[in-house]
């Protein structure tokens, strides 16, 4: 499930008999298609919008619901216009398991910040936008600050490693990235898609449990997806983009 895109083209090489006869690892997909996993994020995050803002809101947890859900759409909306009209992608595929993952994930995400009962904020007392401004705390404007930070530099990896492919004209071939964190870490954006949710989980006030879990997950995909492109960079092109994998001085 974990590998595709030049991932799977590398270890399926030496065993298509072998892979040719099970029904699972045909199950796959055009890698492309990670732009559905934004769109439906799209949808999931305007549709529990909607629901909240017509159920009525006012609440310290109402608002802070609102300030997430907002942030949660603006970055699959960007992610979605990136993979639309920015990034290149080459005619890899991932796996049909890989796929439904995505969906779901994004859909459990949206519920979780929509709806779970979170376990530091009151419910029922009404607050102005003013007054919601000054108990906001200021973890939670540090993830306000933290989200938007990073949303900037994911979208300028993006950029780069869209650019590689522009320069050269070729979607199926592979470079070196080099600019902004690329000259930090080898894969800044698993690093920064981390970072979004640990923002996330901020903002909502480390009140959700399942929020936490998610942030998990993320975490551990990112970090084995990484640590699996770091060795392909090594063993296919001999070096890898930078010194660190993922974590600047630790990974």
């Amino acid at each position: 499930l974990s590998e595709y895109g030049k991932l799977r083209r590398s270890s399926s090489s030496g065993n298509d008999s072998q892979t040719s006869n099970s029904l699972l690892r045909l199950l796959r997909v055009p890698k492309r298609w990670f732009r559905h996993f934004y769109a439906c994020g799209i949808f999931y995050g305007l549709s529990v919008l909607g629901v909240k803002i017509y159920s009525g809101y006012g609440s310290m947890d109402d608002w802070t619901r609102l300030v997430a859900l907002l942030m949660l759409l603006f970055q699959v909306t960007r992610r979605c216009m990136e993979t639309c009209f920015i990034s290149v992608f080459s005619n890899s595929t991932m796996h049909v398991g890989h796929y439904m993952l995505g969906l779901t994930f994004y859909l459990f995400t949206t519920l979780t910040i929509g709806f779970e009962p979170l376990q530091n904020v009151q419910e029922t007392s009404q607050v102005s936008v003013a007054s919601f401004f000054q108990e906001f705390c200021w973890y939670q404007y540090g993830g306000v600050v933290l989200f938007a930070w990073v949303n900037y530099h994911q979208h300028l990896s993006a950029c780069i490693l869209a650019g590689l492919r522009k320069s050269c004209g070729d979607r199926e071939k592979y470079a070196i990235p080099h600019g902004d964190w690329f000259d930090f870490v080898s894969f800044p954006h698993y690093l920064q898609e981390i970072l979004i949710y640990t923002a996330l989980y901020l903002v909502v006030g480390t009140g959700s449990w399942i929020l936490f879990l998610q942030l998990s997950f993320v975490f551990l995909n990112q970090t084995l997806c990484a640590l699996q492109s770091q060795h392909w960079y090594m063993t296919v092109m001999g070096c890898s983009p930078a010194k660190y994998c993922i974590i600047p001085l630790i990974l």
